[in-house]
Formats: C-alpha cells, structure tokens, sequence
C-alpha cells in the first residue's frame, strides 16, 4: 500500500509489488547472518537447521502452490509500503522458524506478532506508455526479469531429491528413484545438483544468470566441482 503522506496517489501494479516482496523474501531466507539473528534463543545445533531449512525453502520457493506461498507471506509480511523511492516490507521475524520448518501451513502463525523488522527495496515509479511500472533500482524492473522456469524446475527437483535421501534412511537410492518416479541415473544427477553453489543458486533465482546458463547447458556439464569457484568456472560464470 501507499504510504499515507505521498503526494499524487497512483495506481501500484500488483504483479510487480508480488514479484519484489517474493524476490527479497527469498534473499532472507539465502542470508544465514540474517537467519541466524532471527531464530531468537536456540541451540546452536537448531540454528544450524534453520539456517538449511530456510535456504531449502527459498530454492524451492517457485514449485510450492500458490496457496502455500500466500499462506507463508500472509504470516511473515505485516504489511508492505510503496514510498517514493523504495518498498518497505514489514516482517514477523517470529514467524520465520515456523515458515521454514518441514511442517504445514498452521493458524498460529498467521496470529503471529510482536517485534518487527523491515526491509527496503530500493525501487521507484515509472510510467511507461500508458502502464506504471516498479523498478527496482540496478534491474529493468521485475516485470523484465528473464527467470529461468526450467532451471527453477530442475533447482526445485533437485532439493526435494536430496530431502527423500535425507529422510528415507536405509533405504537404496535405486529404490528411492524408483519411488520418486525417475531412473536412478537421473536421480543421482539432480542429487548432485542440489550441492549447486549458493551464489550460482541465488542468481538463478533472481533471474540474473549469464544468457548462456540455461537448463540444457547445467545439465550438459556433468558432475559439478565440489569448488563453488570451480563451478563458476565450469559454467562460464564471471
């Protein structure tokens, strides 16, 4: 919403305000020294978890539904403010622990309250022809932003992959495969991905990858190097 004060009310493209607020929300959940701060007294153990949930969550955030993803917004965003040169987000930092944990979407987060934190966008009004559009300051705006859908897929796969390796002790991994419907050659091919550096992993998910990044290319390059500055050489990444 805009912020009461502002001179020349206009109308703020709802896509594009979804598209920032779903873009640095992910960016939160990738920050471990923010992640950190905000899962409030705990183990460091239980820190560490939370710190994996959430980057977890943040690269699976584009295969969740889309009532999943409100419901999850609904109980970390308070509310978001349209200023003159940037957005403000208002969150919950109680309800991250929640969010990111493994379990479903329950009312008490949405009562969720109690102290606040929020983040700015830097971001600014154009009209362009007869539209108004949000631009993020540095980008084209997020309505140009060119996401890979078919590498967010294969990102989403990937993790949910490593998740059923993760929990489905004792079993084989042929028989994981199986399960999930895919032959173990593939299976072990999306695991690996799942080990995709996090700066790789973050560009992707912001739509800023390199043009020749795509999910034909990743899949090409074979097994990744267990060095992220390998990886980044691996796949042409300046």
């Amino acid at each position: 919403m805009p912020r009461p004060g502002l001179a020349g009310a206009c109308r703020v493209p709802a896509a594009d305000i979804e598209t920032i607020v779903e873009d640095r929300i992910c960016n939160l959940l990738l920050d471990e020294a923010a992640v950190f701060e905000m899962t409030g007294p705990a183990t460091v153990e239980s820190r560490k978890a939370m710190i994996e949930n959430a980057a977890d969550l943040a690269r699976r955030w584009s295969t969740l539904s889309a009532s999943d993803r409100r419901a999850m917004l609904h109980a970390l965003v308070k509310r978001i403010d349209v200023c003159l040169k940037t957005v403000d987000i208002t969150i919950r930092p109680a309800a991250l622990p929640g969010i990111a944990g493994s379990g479903p979407i329950v009312d008490k987060w949405l009562a969720t309250d109690g102290l606040t934190r929020v983040l700015s966008v830097p971001a600014r009004l154009k009209r362009t022809g007869m539209e108004t559009k949000l631009l993020v300051q540095g980008t084209s705006g997020p309505a140009d932003r060119k996401l890979d859908r078919s590498l967010i897929r294969l990102l989403g796969q990937a993790h949910r992959f490593r998740s059923m390796l993760m929990t489905e002790g004792g079993k084989s991994m042929r028989k994981i495969a199986g399960e999930a419907g895919v032959s173990s050659s593939w299976f072990t091919r999306m695991f690996r991905l799942s080990f995709l550096a996090p700066e790789i992993t973050k560009m992707i998910l912001q739509g800023r990858q390199p043009p020749g990044l795509t999910a034909n290319r990743i899949m090409q390059t074979g097994r990744l190097a267990s060095s992220w500055n390998e990886q980044k050489a691996q796949l042409d990444i300046a």
